[in-house]
């Protein structure tokens, strides 16, 4: 049956936006005399022809906006966004000056509670709240797994609610995904735990009435790495009621300036889309971080009105797109389509959700390993679950890595990670082993140690080309596969490895 002809194309995030708008739409208007913001993201809202400013409001998705402004018909705009994460995304890796760029106060918006919560650390009573959509793009199963830790090892007592529908929306800048039952997933996960209170799922509720609920000792919490997390509708809610928070220190997550809150490094979150045993190692990791800390006080700093920038004409903002799609061309066509997915498993495209990831990523954890891989699917080779097993290692540990894909190694980025990590691990022993080492030792001149993980099964001549370029410093490892097939998820791998 066809909907009716008026109904529009909901955004699923078309909820954070209404409030967002109306909240916006008053500021500007009692702040700046600015009586008719377009909000661009916004479904229900059509904008006529202008031959005056127009006042350009982004959320979320204004990577998608910014590709079709060539459609706008009006002779200027200024631009106005909720993070200082997309404003730098829209600056240095978009290339619209920053100057035209106006970041809207956060504290304004939504003015937190001149009296917060302050707890100090957790004390185990209380209950963990997460309101939003439940969707591989906000780590739930990671939430689930950190959870169950603090639960299992910290806090019994403690509780966690989850207010939100279900939705299966893969993170696009990861690339094209399989479809998945979502629900079915976290569901099944947390079938198969041990509680001694289980997660809550409480369904959807409007934003004016999940936060009006009674709730024992609340703290908002979000793992989210969320590529448009721009704002945070749910945790400006909670800061309103002076709320405790616990979030990963990414996007507009990043930008609290008031409250007692705990920040996490996102680059330890990973993502939905890798193996069960990875998202527990990093629950597992999250949970000890977040019972050791404590929850930092911040006092509101003076978001003082600042005089809107300057406008941008559309000559100006025809050239800024034209350089864009010439960075990024051929391959931003298929984002010009709607296939931001598509365009994020081109090298190009990789490239550009690599800059922007940096923007949003806002914590200070330099320090991290390189671990170069063949390929990281689910598999029964006996490399790949090595792999698997010391990637959960290293997160146990509280060691940083990033993955590198063997084929991906060339792109500019990826040299730089090289360069610029500890150590290299290479967890496998192939014909590409050898040319793998001369290229990082000889031609690279890499000069952080090497560790090579090889099969004991294997023979390790094809690396004796390689030899004059192992270090003193570098380490082949061997493991003994009979011991890695009885190994258990978490387990250490020393006993399986000899050097």
């Amino acid at each position: 049956m066809k909907v009716t002809p008026s109904t529009p194309h909901l955004d699923r995030c078309q909820t954070s936006i209404t409030v967002l708008a109306d909240r916006i739409r008053s500021h500007l208007l009692e702040c700046h005399q600015i009586e008719n913001p377009w909000f661009v993201d916004d479904s229900t809202q059509f904008f006529q022809s202008s031959e005056d400013c127009v006042d350009i409001v982004f959320f979320g998705g204004f990577l998608k906006r910014f590709l079709e402004s060539g459609n706008w018909n009006f002779s200027s705009f200024r631009f106005w966004v909720l993070s200082e994460s997309v404003a730098k995304v829209l600056s240095k890796t978009i290339g619209l000056p920053l100057e035209k760029i106006n970041i809207l106060p956060r504290q304004l918006i939504h003015p937190p509670r001149p009296e917060f919560r302050n707890i100090g650390k957790l004390g185990g009573s209380e209950t963990l709240v997460y309101a939003g959509r439940l969707s591989p793009e906000k780590n739930i199963s990671l939430l689930i797994w950190t959870f169950h830790y603090l639960q299992k090892e910290h806090f019994p007592d403690l509780k966690l609610k989850l207010f939100g529908s279900f939705d299966n929306s893969a993170p696009f800048d990861l690339g094209r995904m399989l479809d998945r039952d979502y629900q079915r997933e976290i569901e099944e996960l947390v079938a198969e735990l041990e509680w001694t209170t289980a997660p809550e799922f409480c369904g959807h509720l409007a934003p004016d009435e999940w936060i009006e609920c009674e709730i024992s000792d609340p703290i908002y919490i979000s793992l989210s790495t969320f590529i448009q997390e721009d704002y945070g509708v749910s945790l400006a809610q909670a800061q309103e009621k002076g709320w405790p928070s616990i979030v990963t220190n990414w996007g507009g997550q990043a930008d609290l300036y008031y409250g007692a809150q705990i920040l996490l490094a996102p680059l330890l979150a990973g993502n939905e889309y890798e193996p069960q045993a990875l998202r527990k190692a990093r629950g597992y990791r999250y949970s000890q971080l977040i019972a050791s800390s404590t929850f930092e006080k911040n006092i509101l700093k003076d978001g003082g009105l600042k005089t809107p920038g300057t406008t941008l004409t559309r000559s100006e903002l025809e050239k800024v797109r034209l350089e864009f799609v010439e960075r990024y061309d051929p391959e931003i066509q298929l984002a010009f389509q709607g296939k931001l997915a598509d365009f994020a498993d081109t090298p190009k495209g990789r490239l550009f959700f690599d800059h922007y990831a940096r923007h949003f990523d806002c914590s200070d954890s330099k320090d991290f390993c390189s671990i170069i891989v063949n390929d990281f699917h689910l598999s029964d080779d006996l490399s790949l679950k090595y792999c698997l097993e010391l990637c959960a290692q290293m997160i146990s540990c509280g060691v940083n890595y990033r993955l590198i894909p063997f084929r991906h190694l060339a792109e500019g980025q990826n040299l730089k990670y090289l360069m610029a990590s500890a150590k290299i691990t290479i967890p496998f022993v192939n014909e590409n082993t050898e040319e793998l080492i001369v290229l990082l030792k000889k031609k690279l001149h890499l000069t952080q140690p090497l560790e090579i993980y090889a099969n004991i099964e294997q023979e390790l001549t094809v690396l004796d080309e390689a030899e004059p370029f192992i270090a003193a410093e570098d380490r082949i490892y061997v493991f003994d596969p009979e011991k890695l097939k009885k190994l258990l998820p978490g387990e250490d791998l020393l006993g399986c490895i000899d050097d």
